[in-house]
């Protein structure tokens, strides 16, 4: 007995021992533990400056809203950056505190680690922020903006005049003219970025005219940035009216800057009211290639920008070719100047060369110089835009990437200055084979980012708002220039398609009367005359279109043409691959469309149908479905056809008015992305592709098994919930609902909403719950609206519960615990929200 207490004695000892020396190092050690720390702090402060700098410029694409997980790690580097490891703590002023050492020791291997995990987690970034909305004029300046001298003086003498108009009555129409391509746009921009920081106005709104100027786009975007509700149904004179008395009663001094304008406009039609009202004033900056615009339109000694000096226009070149200003040796100035001349001093022809000669050789520089300066085959262009032209021709032939050229040539066929949604135009270069033949519609959206990327890395597209690109107009002059044997855009049906043309779009206020298109591969449509919603297809129009692979039928107003007139000959149309249908008030019956043997993708926007067809599962190859905003004008169930297209991929059913439903679903194809929503009264929603999978059962009136429901909700990154399904027995959403035991399933939810869930008694039970299982995680919005809920999690809480929470709504839940919602909102604790809002039945009357 006594060699067995000598044995645990001693075991007790040792392990006292190892304690100790463990706990001992803490002090002995404590300047290497502060050395880590500070060499460790030292790379984290790196990473943080590096991701604030991908914010400001995700802020210049109009992505303000930072994601939560980033917004979380940069308070968290934060604290730590500012932890301060110089001071020390002393008895008496004189010897150091050991006691204190010990633990600021043991804290900062602690805080070290810390540091680490947090340089693994900015490793993981997808990205740092997203689009909020309509942004201010400060999205529209550039973040490479150069100031050249000459510039200045332009942009100072703008301003002078702006500041005058404020004093005289007859000042406040300001113009800006000169050359396509010199920065009219750039420098109006900046300039009402100035004028706006500075206070001299209270408001500047930006608006491209365009040569085929649109009224009503022009004020509807005015009205946008007002936050003004222009009512539809009311005719475009009360419109421009309401326009012009917010502006001019509203007491704020407001710039409009009119972009792009050919000829003269009445403001008055728009609704912009000039001069001085009251308290308030309005004036007007506009830019035009035309000088006769800025008489025409009473400006006031229009402002002339001309092109670059030599000296501004040689900085720019060697900026945007990736040369140090101050670097290069003599002889490459010399090619860079001689460049320069040959692209006529212009910004937008010396930027798209610079992009395509960034980081060559000399040899290259020299021999796109000599192309430069040949001038041969360049026929039918102004004797002052040749030297442009050869310059963006230059740039796109240095485009090594053949389908980039050719998605170059597609963008043109979109208006002048279209922002062309990035989502249709995926659409239509995979379906022109532009993204390879993969078997899988997600694999073949992998391959157009970077082939789009090129053209905007070459300047030669540019990303707007709201995830769309643009041309310049002038860019968009030399693609069509460049394509005038592949591509024509036409503006009259009564023009013939002219021969072996490949990519063509029409602009124009009824259909042809036929299309002579054996080798048209890409046909877009837009019908354009608000005042014949009757406008009326000829018989089988497409008929001979063996090779189009691309069909997009757009019109401004509801038409009334039946599917079975556009698509007499549907074995012309075998080999189209992508459908685009906008706008068709009676396309009746569809089941036409079936002979489309090879459709991949079909879109049916704001359009009237009689029923999904059954016969739509024969298309073997039909990957994604968009139906939004459609009418089913028979008593039918969408879903019980789209359960059978077992090859569907993608899946956009959102707003669609449906006579009835019977039967539960009980089947669908596996979706790899879904926007599930149903149809709500006055609620406009439009569809957010950069979310992929959104799910919203409220109103949708589609009766979903129950392992349908659960595996639509366990996908979706967005989810809302209501009454339609009661009644079976889920007290929770987690585990009844959403199954936190399967191991594909993934805490990746953003939205949560519940409504009138009178069942759901708490979001979270995690009693029978593996441990250390992240739920919820990731979810920066709640909203509950008379929800039973008693708590918001029943147990222990589960890992980074709500830790990204930013939002929350609570609306008549009385049975919430604690002083009703209060409580809830308490215990969430350690959540970062910004905005919470609570709100009892009392409330409500």
């Amino acid at each position: 007995m006594a060699a067995i207490g000598e044995g645990v004695a001693t075991h007790v000892a040792e392990s006292l021992v190892d304690k100790a020396m463990k706990e001992l190092k803490y002090l002995c050690c404590y300047k290497t533990y502060v050395d880590d720390f500070e060499e460790e702090k030292t790379s984290l402060s790196a990473k943080r400056n590096t991701v604030l700098k991908n914010i400001k410029e995700a802020n210049h694409r109009n992505e303000n809203q930072v994601e939560d997980e980033v917004e979380l790690w940069l308070g968290r580097a934060k604290d730590l950056i500012e932890e301060d490891t110089k001071g020390k703590k002393k008895w008496f002023d004189l010897v150091t505190n050991c006691f204190w050492q010990y633990k600021r020791g043991k804290e900062l291997q602690g805080k070290t680690q810390k540091i680490k995990q947090l340089l693994l987690e900015q490793s993981n970034f997808s990205r740092v922020a997203r689009s909020t909305g309509l942004p201010g004029i400060e999205f529209y300046s550039s973040p490479n903006f150069m100031t050249f001298e000459d510039r200045k003086l332009i942009s100072e003498e703008l301003k002078e005049k702006l500041k005058e108009a404020l004093k005289d009555d007859n000042r406040f129409m300001i113009g800006l003219y000169g050359l396509g391509g010199t920065g009219k746009t750039t420098m109006a921009i900046e300039v009402g970025k100035d004028v706006e920081e500075s206070k001299l106005f209270d408001k500047v709104i930006f608006s491209v005219v365009s040569k085929d100027a649109n009224l009503k786009n022009i004020r509807d975007n005015i009205a946008k940035h007002l936050d003004l509700s222009l009512t539809e149904g009311m005719d475009e004179s009360g419109q421009a009216q309401k326009l012009w008395k917010t502006i001019a009663e509203g007491g704020k001094k407001v710039l409009i800057i009119l972009d792009d304008m050919w000829e003269k406009l009445t403001l008055r039609d728009i609704g912009i009211p000039l001069g001085r009202h009251g308290k308030g004033c309005c004036a007007v900056l506009l830019t035009t290639r035309d000088r006769r615009v800025c008489i025409d339109m009473d400006c006031n000694e229009p402002s002339q920008l001309e092109v670059l000096k030599e000296k501004d226009a040689v900085d720019l070149f060697l900026t945007y070719a990736g040369m140090s200003i101050d670097g290069p040796s003599n002889h490459l100035k010399d090619v860079a100047r001689d460049i320069v001349k040959e692209c006529g001093s212009l910004p937008i022809a010396i930027v798209a060369v610079a992009s395509a000669l960034k980081s060559r050789p000399l040899r290259e520089w020299q021999d796109s110089l000599k192309r430069l300066q040949n001038h041969e085959g360049i026929h039918d262009v102004k004797e002052e835009l040749k030297q442009a032209y050869n310059s963006l021709r230059l740039s796109y032939d240095y485009l090594k990437n053949e389908k980039a050229k050719q998605l170059f040539l597609l963008c043109s066929l979109f208006p002048e200055d279209y922002e062309i949604p990035i989502e249709f135009l995926t659409r239509i270069a995979i379906g022109l084979g532009l993204c390879g033949e993969a078997n899988k519609y997600s694999v073949a959206r992998s391959y157009f980012t970077p082939i789009k990327n090129v053209l905007i890395d070459s300047c030669l597209l540019l990303k707007v708002e709201n995830e769309c690109v643009k041309m310049h107009d002038l860019v968009r002059e030399v693609a069509l220039w460049i394509g005038n044997k592949q591509v024509q855009v036409g503006f009259n049906s009564n023009s013939a398609l002219m021969e072996n043309i490949q990519y063509s779009s029409w602009n124009i206020v009824d259909f042809p009367n036929h299309f002579d298109g054996k080798k048209l591969e890409v046909l877009l449509l837009w019908i354009n005359d608000a005042n014949s919603p009757r406008v009326k297809a000829p018989d089988a129009p497409f008929e001979g279109m063996e090779n189009l692979k691309i069909l997009a039928l757009m019109s401004s107003s509801y038409l009334e043409t039946l599917a079975a007139s556009l698509f007499q000959s549907p074995l012309s149309l075998t080999n189209v691959r992508t459908l685009a249908i906008k706008n068709f008030k009676s396309l009746g019956d569809i089941s036409i469309l079936v002979n489309l043997k090879n459709l991949e993708s079909l879109e049916l926007n704001k359009c009237s149908i009689t029923e999904l067809p059954n016969k739509i599962k024969e298309l073997e190859r039909l990957r994604l479905l968009e139906m939004v905003d459609c009418s089913i004008t028979e008593r039918s169930n969408p879903f019980e056809v789209i359960g059978n297209c077992s090859q569907l991929e993608e899946l956009y059913y959102v707003s669609n008015q449906v006579a009835g439903y019977f039967g539960q679903i009980t089947t669908l194809p596996t979706l790899q992305k879904y926007h599930i929503r149903g149809w709500h009264h006055f609620d406009f929603y439009k569809v957010d592709f950069s979310v992929s999978r959104y799910f919203d059962s409220r109103d949708l009136r589609v009766d979903f098994s129950k392992e349908i429901f659960k595996l639509l909700v366990a996908g979706a990154e967005i989810l809302m919930l209501g009454e339609d399904y009661y009644n079976r027995g889920w007290t929770n959403i987690v585990p009844d609902i959403l199954s936190v035991e399967d191991d594909s399933m993934k805490d990746q939810l953003t939205r949560l909403s519940l409504h009138s869930m009178n069942e759901i008694k708490c979001l979270i039970h995690t009693e029978n719950l593996r441990p250390n299982v992240a739920i919820f995680s990731k979810l920066v919005e709640l909203k509950l609206k008379s929800v039973g809920v008693r708590e918001l999690c029943h147990g222990t809480y589960p890992v980074d519960f709500l830790k990204q929470l930013k939002k929350l709504q609570l609306s008549r839940c009385e049975q919430l615990e604690g002083t009703k919602e209060s409580k809830a909102v308490g215990n969430i604790g350690y959540s970062k929200m910004f905005e919470v809002e609570i709100h009892s039945s009392r409330d409500y009357g």
